[in-house]
């Protein structure tokens, strides 16, 4: 963030190529995400096409097509919103969501205005209220997860040179509003340069929020962010982050023994020129397939999927966007059409996807976060 809207591959490490007329070899044929069989691909719940490689989206419920900023407080105010990440607490789901001042403010140069916002709903669909501010601008990206005993929050922080506090809610701006993280314990770091990246950890969501800056050796003064940290089950932590080598944006890996870090990496990359904003996962083993490490992630307006045996790879990126830049709706008008819908953000259910929530960009300059619902039917079989 801000995004390219063009697409150019430096090198691509691996592709799968499916067809109609194709049938699968392996399972790596199906993504990682599927059993090939004779009849092709039976993709595991969650998932479809010819390799497995995109997620079985429902249509979107108009409610929690604008999940954040609330639909009549954007239509109201001049205010914007982009990602959105969740975990569960007491029942509730409380979520962790970049907002900021402006229609488009989040895309502004180094995060515009940007700050990260707590809200919570009884349902993960929403509707979504304001709990507090989490942290003050310039920060975003965030990342949440849960470890023992609580949870832990990734983002990066920018400049902390603004004083604006836009939180979505309807009663913008609040500058009276304390962060649960305060400005005294962030250091501001360039937009184009550094590792910038903190992690926080609490036992609840309200706080009270321990934060120190993350290690990621070895250090250089190349941009790297938007980090993206899951516990794998041997008990290390994998992160994808944006990196910035001097050819440009790419998806980097690194791995660490703690939540907290330190992290080692790159470890692997995907050396595609303007790739960011990954989500990373870990699918679990099953008859279909074993345990691999996975990442959805966009370049320009488009998502993309890659996936590996583990986090040193091999990588490989699947040819099918998993997720398109047209929404179908249930009710009238039937779909909606963005010219951007990126940072990617799955909630799992019983091991698999159950919701792909994005920021889209709209043909009409606002920006906002959108959720949709994953269909769990495993009976898919690429043919």
């Amino acid at each position: 963030m801000p995004c390219r809207l063009s697409l150019v591959w430096v090198v691509v490490v691996g592709v799968v190529v499916a067809s109609a007329e194709q049938r699968c070899n392996t399972n790596a044929d199906c993504s990682m995400l599927g059993k090939c069989t004779e009849s092709g691909c039976v993709c595991d719940p969650g998932w479809k096409g010819p390799a497995c490689g995109q997620v079985a989206l429902e249509p979107a419920l108009l409610s929690a097509a604008m999940v954040w900023p609330r639909a009549p407080v954007q239509a109201a105010v001049n205010v914007s919103a982009w990602g959105f990440t969740v975990v569960v607490e007491d029942g509730r789901y409380h979520a962790v969501v970049t907002a900021a001042c402006g229609l488009n403010g989040v895309l502004g140069r180094g995060g515009g205005s940007s700050l990260l916002v707590h809200v919570s709903s009884p349902s993960l669909s929403g509707p979504y209220t304001l709990e507090g501010l989490v942290s003050p601008a310039t920060t975003f990206n965030p990342h949440l997860i849960t470890v023992d005993g609580g949870y832990a929050l990734y983002f990066r922080v920018n400049a902390l040179d603004r004083e604006e506090q836009c939180t979505g809610n309807g009663s913008d701006p609040m500058p009276n509003l304390p962060p649960y993280i305060h400005r005294d314990q962030l250091q501001p770091g360039p937009p184009s340069a550094g590792t910038n990246i903190y992690v926080a950890w609490s036992s609840r969501m309200s706080g009270p929020w321990q934060v120190e800056r993350l290690s990621l050796s070895p250090s250089s003064s190349l941009h790297k962010s938007n980090p993206s940290v899951v516990r794998l089950d041997d008990g290390s932590y994998f992160m994808a982050y944006r990196n910035n080598p001097k050819g440009g944006e790419d998806v980097a890996f690194a791995t660490g023994k703690s939540f907290k870090g330190p992290f080692q990496g790159p470890v692997a990359n995907l050396s595609c020129h303007g790739c960011e904003d990954p989500f990373a996962w870990q699918q679990p083993a099953s008859t279909s397939s074993p345990l691999s490490v996975h990442v959805l992630f966009h370049n320009g307006p488009h998502g993309y999927h890659a996936f590996a045996p583990r986090p040193e790879g091999p990588w490989t990126i699947g040819q099918a966007y998993p997720f398109e830049l047209k929404a179908n709706t249930t009710t009238a008008p039937g779909s909606i059409t963005y010219q951007r819908r990126e940072r990617p953000e799955m909630v799992f259910a019983n091991g698999h996807p159950a919701a792909l929530i994005t920021g889209v960009y709209t043909e009409q300059g606002a920006c906002y976060s959108m959720l949709q619902n994953i269909s769990q039917s495993n009976k898919n079989v690429a043919r």
